[in-house]
């Protein structure tokens, strides 16, 4: 109940960020539709209007957005896990590139690829899991400081 909360919240939230950042790009270059010409357009498109394909763009970005959010989250949890063993270790990192491989295929299925290996679309797909990787080191000192973490170097493998 509260992981389907949880993305459900992440979802809408990618979803609102979606439509506040398109709002204001689209006020500040006077033009309201800036991503239909970086979109690929799929087949059960085809013909759709300008607004279907934004209402496209929008859904497809949150859901990447909130999948990679939440592998970013699940890989935090599982290396702050009291008990963590190797495999936990190895479990988070593969959680880590998983969310960087979902993004990649964003990129390459949502956007078209303007011919750069990371573009401005897959860095903005990633940033929010980009600041919750940033916040580890704050997490740990949090964690240190609170006494709520393992003591520094008993590290359990």
């Amino acid at each position: 109940m509260v992981t389907g909360l949880l993305v459900v919240f992440l979802l809408a939230t990618c979803y609102l960020r979606e439509v506040i950042f398109l709002s204001i790009h689209a006020a500040a270059t006077h033009h309201p539709d800036v991503y239909k010409s970086h979109m690929k357009v799929p087949a059960f498109l085809s013909g759709r209007s300008e607004t279907d394909l934004i209402i496209y763009k929008y859904l497809f970005t949150a859901i990447f957005s909130a999948a990679c959010m939440t592998l970013t989250l699940l890989a935090i949890h599982t290396l702050f896990a009291k008990k963590k063993t190797s495999l936990h270790c190895l479990f988070a990192y593969g959680m880590f590139i998983l969310a960087i491989a979902l993004t990649w295929l964003a990129e390459k299925w949502v956007f078209s690829n303007q011919g750069y290996p990371l573009t401005v679309g897959m860095l903005h797909i990633l940033q929010s899991p980009i600041a919750l990787i940033v916040m580890i080191p704050v997490l740990r000192i949090h964690q240190q400081a609170t006494g709520t973490g393992q003591a520094a170097g008993h590290n359990v493998t």
